[in-house]
């Protein structure tokens, strides 16, 4: 009698667990904003036209999931660097001019490198003078014995 007692107790408590999982709602939670958006700007399938289109909204968009996002760099590595490959200077160079502004937790070491390119690129790509002068002092500003931007600095003023 003790036996089936048990085994009756038991077997309730197993279809009770089995019915609350059941009911459980097993759909996933949805993704986050800057994740989805994210994703077919990293996508290497997507023109490059439309990844522009989309990390320039990924980048200006002011919802705090966006401002916030772990992503936010990212977008603008891929912007910067598509502008590049289609050899579109004037866009890459307005990119860095606004690298500050859309994506200010820039370390000090990666906005070097961003300056540092741009002065290459508005040197020799562009033969723009004043820009070459503005990005050597964006680098003597932040490192003020940096051969390569004194040297172009001295060897571009007039």
């Amino acid at each position: 009698m003790r036996k089936i007692v048990f085994l009756t107790l038991v077997a309730g408590f197993m279809l009770g667990a089995a019915v609350a999982g059941w009911a459980q709602d097993t759909s996933t939670p949805p993704e986050a904003p800057d994740l989805v958006a994210y994703r077919p700007i990293y996508d290497p399938t997507t023109p490059a036209s439309t990844k522009i289109y989309l990390a320039e909204a990924f980048l200006t968009d002011n919802r705090s999931q966006f401002l916030d996002s772990s992503y936010r760099e990212y977008v603008f590595v891929i912007l910067y660097r598509t502008y590049k490959e289609e050899k579109n200077w004037v866009k890459a160079l307005e990119t860095v001019d606004r690298l500050e502004k859309l994506v200010p937790r820039t370390p000090v070491e990666r906005r070097l490198a961003y300056y540092d390119e741009a002065m290459r690129i508005a040197n020799v790509e562009r033969d723009d003078r004043p820009k070459t002068i503005e990005y050597a002092e964006k680098i003597i500003a932040l490192e003020p014995n940096n051969a390569p931007a004194l040297l172009t600095l001295a060897s571009t003023t007039p």
